[in-house]
């Protein structure tokens, strides 16, 4: 025989099973928690990719005003869940993991942490007319050869080399000098 209680703190699920008013209560406040965490990671991310673009353009863009203000929007989303914005730095990557607040892990994946930011200054041929790679100019004055003999890439490359463009190669650390990703900057100033 199966007694019930009329008490206010006690339910009955449709399983015919009992929980408690406490349990309950702390099964929403867990999953509200997991709720916050799944948005604050990709709010941190989106936040450090447009901190990272507002540096890259210059003062005078007329977009400039526009990315801030959607920047003070993402920020103030970021702040409400929890977050700091003001922590998160400018990152092309995202922003990376920060454990128990939240995060998601947009950082670049492991190894991928060497960038070269320059225009071409040379495609690399080897003596049978095949393409193995260019030669970048870094911002600082730099030199630095990458290999690769995709097509696409010679393509890719050889365009940023005739219209001067500034472009970033992403490198893994253990291999340097082989392109992993190719970013197109800005076209040059006319």
């Amino acid at each position: 025989m199966l007694i019930r209680s009329d008490s206010a703190a006690e339910h009955e699920t449709s399983s015919g099973d009992f929980y408690s008013e406490n349990n309950r209560d702390a099964k929403v406040r867990a999953d509200f928690r997991n709720a916050i965490a799944r948005i604050l990671g990709p709010e941190e991310t989106l936040l450090a990719v447009f901190k990272w673009k507002l540096e890259q353009l210059p003062a005078t863009n007329r977009w400039v005003p526009v990315l801030r203000r959607y920047i003070d929007l993402v920020s103030a989303r970021v702040d409400g869940c929890g977050g700091s914005a003001s922590s998160v730095p400018p990152s092309l990557h995202g922003y990376p993991a920060t454990g128990a607040k939240g995060g998601f892990g947009g950082g670049p994946p492991p190894g991928l942490d060497v960038e070269f930011v320059g225009k071409v200054v040379g495609l690399i041929y080897d003596r049978f007319g095949d393409f193995e790679g260019f030669t970048l100019e870094t911002e600082q004055g730099m030199f630095e050869r990458f290999h690769c003999a995709e097509q696409a890439i010679e393509e890719l490359v050889r365009r940023a080399w005739i219209d001067r463009y500034v472009i970033a190669v992403i490198a893994r650390k253990g291999e340097r000098h082989v392109p992993v990703s190719i970013i197109l900057r800005r076209a040059p100033r006319e």
